[in-house]
């Protein structure tokens, strides 16, 4: 199985608790994209979450904002252009 690194937190807690893992890459279901994460930043929810907040599963991985590059579609009926640099 494919692997990417995330930061992941198992439990609440200061900064020590985050940690830097390989972690397995998500699927990708019939409508979906995948995309290629640049850079990731760690926002003010992901704070909470760490400190005190609810988890939903663990590892919780944190990071929702990005920087991108998509790289496969999985549906024909999605219409997307791929420009690449």
């Amino acid at each position: 199985m494919a692997q990417m690194k995330a930061a992941v937190i198992y439990e609440h807690g200061g900064p020590e608790v985050l940690r830097y893992e390989e972690v397995p890459d998500p699927g990708c279901p019939d409508g979906c994209v995948v995309i290629e994460a640049e850079a990731i930043s760690i926002e003010g929810g992901d704070l909470l979450a760490r400190a005190a907040g609810d988890l939903p599963k663990t590892p919780h991985i944190v990071g929702y904002l990005s920087a991108d590059m998509l790289q496969r579609v999985t549906s024909d009926e999605l219409q997307v252009e791929i420009d690449h640099p």
